[in-house]
């Protein structure tokens, strides 16, 4: 952690360009129950996400985890925006 590479890997910092972001939706999904990303880590980077484009979802445990990711659960979200989305002559 130089200050050199420091430097180098700033732009892709997420909580340098997550404030940033323009996104009209936005969904985050965090791990509760990861021990590699410190608590105090997990709780910037929700910070750092817009508030009125984003979907934050906290998963306590592994059951949580696994029962929101199996069979492409966790892809209905996006489907659902996808779907939203109005198309040109409707």
């Amino acid at each position: 952690m130089t200050p050199e590479f420091l430097k180098k890997t700033a732009p892709i910092d997420p909580l340098v360009w997550l404030p940033k972001l323009q996104a009209r939706k936005f969904r985050l999904d965090q791990q509760l129950f990861d021990t590699n990303t410190p608590t105090p880590v997990k709780e910037k980077l929700r910070a750092a996400i817009p508030a009125a484009a984003t979907t934050v979802m906290l998963y306590k445990n592994i059951e949580e985890f696994k029962t929101e990711f199996q069979d492409g659960k966790n892809l209905r979200w996006i489907q659902q925006q996808l779907e939203s989305i109005p198309t040109e002559g409707k």
